[in-house]
């Protein structure tokens, strides 16, 4: 029967405690553990290394959605109809339904495929070269016509727009004669001739349907042509050199007036707010 025998020496140090066995069996061993710190910092510096390829990950993926969406101007979309530039580049691409298309001051779209959007009624046009109203005319669904800041005068073309409701003109040129040359402008509900060149609200005339109007930085000095707008609900006429606000009198569903550096007495601030105690007025006097 043989006998073994093991001979086992403890060492420590301040970066590892290991036991060593010189003897068994005529074989040498050794054995090393490592402090306890020690395996904690292998943990943590595990956890660090995956926190920072996830967040390594979501950086990547977040870039690669603003580089997807970079390109989607010029991606092809399922069903979907191009709208090209004057110089013949593809701005984007659009479905066929959609209601609503918009192009900024730096797009200056070429209008004779926007016949294709059969459900169109809302179009936005800013490029400050912009101006042939004719290339619209073929627009009958169109409702909504934004052309703030453009070169448009010839106004005519819109009386072909037979469901236009809303027309925004404002930071252009048009005045009271260029207006008269739409023939259904007592047909809109909504009308933007914020810094145009007008000097009177004659244009208007007798049929006014008008809810919202703005003429705000204008040479309008009389408020006595839309005395029969009934209907308006908002009016913005700050920084005009009107000085008397009595025709607004009798419009009782009026709920805002802008009258901002207007020379306006308190006592005709007093009036308007007896006779419609519901108006919003801005800015407020002091004294109201």
């Amino acid at each position: 029967m043989s006998s073994h025998f093991l001979k086992i020496k403890v060492s420590h140090s301040k970066k590892r405690e290991f036991l060593e066995s010189y003897e068994l069996d005529g074989k040498v061993l050794k054995l090393e553990f490592y402090p306890l710190a020690f395996y904690f910092k292998l943990i943590e510096n595990s956890l660090m290394t995956r926190i920072r390829s996830f967040i390594l990950f979501k950086i990547l993926i977040f870039c690669f959605w603003i580089f997807s969406c970079s390109l989607f101007k010029k991606e092809t979309i399922p069903g979907g109809i191009p709208v090209f530039s004057k110089e013949g580049k593809i701005l984007r691409y659009y479905p066929y339904q959609i209601r609503w298309i918009g192009f900024d001051e730096n797009e200056f779209p070429d209008t004779t495929r926007l016949i294709d959007f059969r459900n169109l009624v809302s179009l936005e046009i800013l490029h400050p070269e912009f101006q042939n109203l004719e290339e619209l005319s073929s627009l009958k669904t169109i409702g909504f016509l934004n052309l703030n800041g453009t070169k448009v005068k010839e106004l005519s073309p819109l009386s072909k727009l037979t469901a236009l409701h809303s027309l925004y003109l404002g930071e252009t040129s048009v005045d009271e004669k260029d207006l008269k040359q739409y023939s259904e402008i007592g047909k809109l509900t909504k009308l933007g001739l914020y810094k145009t060149k007008i000097r009177d609200l004659s244009f208007i005339g007798s049929e006014c349907r008008l809810q919202q109007l703005d003429i705000r930085n204008t040479e309008i000095s009389s408020l006595e042509p839309i005395s029969n707008c009934k209907n308006l609900l908002e009016l913005r006429i700050g920084h005009t050199k009107i000085k008397e606000i009595h025709p607004v009198y009798e419009m009782n569903y009026l709920r805002y007036l802008e009258w901002s550096e207007l020379n306006l007495s308190k006592e005709e601030l007093d009036q308007i707010r007896k006779r419609l105690p519901y108006l919003k007025l801005i800015p407020i006097h002091p004294g109201l």
